[in-house]
């Protein structure tokens, strides 16, 4: 029956891993925090929910983001890629799909937003006001010569000391060995508020609880506390001119010190709240820098090249840019690992930078870390792009060179493309085709042509006249190959196909296909792709390509062509050959309707 034995009952089960399904974190909201179901791109770079965009645009509100940055929502586009990326993962995790954030509830998420940005903004405010705790002045009454006195105490005790019968009585020695030891040692009667004012001067002080002998000895001796830091100071004035090294080792030691000391204070803090019966945050607002790097974990190599290149010194800044520039030349892994938000961040503030070397070195760099693919997206979303148009539009020439080729490599990637467009990086590109620089002048050619795949940014170039221009351009020979890249992609625009039968862009290429006035094979498969293009422009097309004799000269190219412009040249003799034939049909066949409808009737 029952043995009365235990048995034991394995589970092979294994539970689902929380990692697997936590949601990234670029599928999230930054002001809202949940999944986005309409995400679009401002005109920083950054992706919010439309609702809390437009929400922040109508308040006027500008919210700092983690990363330290503040959007811009001037302008807001729909990224259609992020958004079918979120509902694939919803899909493949078993998720149910967002909904949009209406309008009254992202209101409500921006005002709160506003609230607590405010609410942090004053309690920054109030904690950089020096105050002397209540502890302090007591230990200041204990021991007056430690926590040195103010002077109109000194003046008060001289006066007593120096009345004629206290000093017969008690000798001039008294105050004659006080007075020497104020000129002896100035500095320890010093005031108490000015020696923890210098030590830590963005944090309020107060002295915690002694928990063990060395707290004792700390809180009874507080002048201990500020000789680490003064001595610390001292070593740092010693070793500024020595290289970035030591500084950066003496300003770690520095950070390390005052962090220690938030620390103690905030030790306090909940100490004197533990009795409260509702729970208090274990958390300061008046964290410094370090505080943050605690909280965003990151290594050594790219805390030492962010500190350098964010230096006050204009030569500290050149060799921080010139070395990413060297580490991410020829290595792959150097672009990955520093394409991060910090770096991204004080590469951006060094490109506007009114320093020829400093501004070249850091849009050099910014080119190396474009290279990498997975790194594309993530700078257009740091908002770089802007003051890359900035520097194309008036940069250093060396500068604009960078500058044109670091648009033309984050162009590659087609979630950018729309974006780049959007932030106005059209109009600098189409004006960089007349540089001086041929450098500049090839790789603004290239990413227009990558620029104008996309429909949005074709109808942009059209509206700027670029038609005009780039025509121009293959008229006198400049760039023949690049340019007619681009009029390509615009052939197949209603709006650019419209302007380039306008100004005669049939006749050019027939020409120039007839004249063999082509630099290469691939120039003249780009002519001719063009030319398909503007096929699609019905009975226009057909009569101006009569015209220009383009019949003959596409059975030469059907003949003698590479395979891509022989496929094409078909495909423009079958739309001008069938459009005859359909004419025809569809005009008898309308007369013999029409006839027998006559006849019935």
């Amino acid at each position: 029956m029952g043995s009365g034995k235990r048995r034991w009952k394995i589970s092979f089960q294994w539970s689902p891993s929380p990692i697997k399904n936590q949601t990234p974190k670029e599928f999230t909201c930054p002001l809202s925090g949940f999944l986005m179901a309409d995400p679009v791109i401002v005109s920083s770079g950054q992706t919010f929910e439309r609702n809390c965009a437009q929400s922040c645009k109508i308040l006027n509100f500008k919210p700092v983001l983690s990363d330290g940055t503040t959007p811009n929502f001037s302008a807001v586009i729909p990224n259609l890629a992020l958004k079918s990326a979120i509902l694939n993962w919803c899909n493949a995790h078993l998720v149910e799909p967002p909904e949009p954030v209406d309008e009254i509830s992202a209101e409500k998420i921006v005002r709160a937003l506003m609230d607590c940005q405010k609410h942090q903004s004053l309690e920054t405010h109030n904690r950089t006001q020096w105050q002397v705790p209540a502890s302090v002045k007591s230990v200041r009454t204990r021991f007056p010569i430690r926590f040195s006195p103010s002077s109109e105490e000194l003046r008060e005790t001289r006066n007593k000391t120096q009345s004629p019968n206290k000093t017969q009585s008690q000798g001039p020695k008294t105050w004659n060995s006080s007075d020497k030891e104020l000129t002896r040692f100035p500095g320890r009667f010093s005031s108490s508020s000015e020696e923890l004012r210098e030590t830590h001067p963005k944090t309020l002080c107060q002295v915690p609880k002694p928990r063990n002998s060395e707290d004792a000895e700390l809180t009874r001796f507080p002048s201990k506390l500020s000789s680490t830091s003064e001595e610390l100071r001292e070593t740092h004035k010693k070793t500024q001119w020595q290289g970035p090294k030591s500084r950066i080792s003496v300003e770690t030691e520095l950070n390390r010190a005052q962090s220690q000391l938030s620390l103690s204070s905030e030790e306090s803090v909940v100490a004197a709240t533990s009795g409260s019966s509702t729970p208090l945050p274990f958390y300061s607002y008046s964290s410094s820098s370090s505080d943050i790097e605690t909280l965003n974990p990151s290594s050594s190599e790219e805390d030492d090249i962010v500190l350098r290149l964010r230096s006050l010194h204009v030569f500290e800044q050149e060799e921080a840019a010139t070395s990413l520039r060297k580490m991410t030349r020829t290595g792959e892994d150097s672009r990955v690992r520093l394409c991060t938000p910090r770096v991204l961040s004080a590469v951006r503030s060094l490109i506007a930078s009114r320093y020829a070397a400093v501004q070249v070195n850091a849009v050099a760099a910014l080119v190396n870390l474009s290279l990498e693919n997975q790194n594309k997206v993530r700078i257009v979303r740091s908002g770089i792009v802007p003051p890359l148009i900035d520097v194309l539009k008036a940069g250093f020439p060396e500068g604009q060179d960078h500058a044109a080729g670091a648009l033309f490599s984050l162009a590659l990637d087609n979630h950018n493309k729309t974006a780049i467009g959007v932030l106005g990086a059209l109009p600098p590109l189409l004006h960089a085709l007349r540089s001086e620089s041929e450098q500049t002048r090839n790789d603004s050619a290239l990413a227009l042509y990558h620029l104008s795949l996309v429909q949005s940014n074709r109808v942009k170039l059209v509206k700027l006249g670029s038609v005009q221009t780039l025509l121009g351009m293959v008229r006198m020979g400049h760039m023949t190959g690049r340019v007619l890249l681009v009029l390509s992609n615009l052939a197949f625009c209603v709006e650019g196909r419209a302007i380039m039968l306008d100004v005669g862009t049939v006749e050019v290429f027939v020409g120039m296909l007839s004249r063999d006035r082509l630099e290469s094979e691939s120039t003249r498969d780009s002519c001719v792709t063009a030319l398909y293009g503007l096929s699609h422009g019905g009975l226009r097309f057909k009569g101006l390509a009569k015209e220009a004799g383009a019949e003959e000269v596409l059975r030469k190219v059907e003949e003698v062509g590479s395979e891509r412009a022989r496929v094409k040249a078909r495909r423009v003799l079958e739309v001008m050959r069938g459009r005859d034939e359909e004419e025809e049909e569809v005009d008898w066949e309308a007369l013999l309707n029409s006839e027998e409808v006559s006849q019935t009737l």
